[in-house]
């Protein structure tokens, strides 16, 4: 039995999970007092908002958003590297470009002579395979 090219490539094109546009945006606070740092982000696909907050944890120190049944959303602790799985079973990572800005010091800052604990803010806003 023989297949031609094209019918080759249609059945595994057909087999792989599909990806529609994805938005993720968001932004995560570091600050340098405990329980002061957080995530306020969210997982678009294809239009429907499928993660956003709240976050926690995970078992590897990531955050991860909580999500419609089947899809799984993990960002490391700047959000810079992303994991994903959508509901079909695609499972998709990538590094997003973020910005980030200092957020409120404490502590005898530069004004008074000291040093000063800063704490930082990441955020982005990134479209990817659309």
């Amino acid at each position: 039995m023989q297949f031609s090219l094209p019918i080759l490539l249609s059945f595994f094109l057909a087999a792989t999970p599909a990806l529609s546009c994805v938005l993720s945006s968001g932004s995560i606070s570091a600050d340098p007092l405990p329980g002061l740092s957080g995530i306020d982000a969210v997982l678009i696909d294809n239009g429907a908002k499928v993660c956003d907050g709240p976050a926690h944890i995970d078992q590897d120190g990531h955050f991860s958003l909580t999500c419609l049944p089947g899809y799984v959303f993990a960002l490391s602790k700047r959000g810079t590297h992303t994991w994903y799985r959508n509901k079909d079973g695609g499972v998709y990572s990538w590094v997003q470009p973020t910005k980030s800005r200092e957020n409120g010091c404490i502590g005898a800052c530069m004004d008074r002579g000291g040093k000063c604990i800063c704490g930082k803010d990441f955020y982005w806003d990134v479209k990817m395979f659309c």
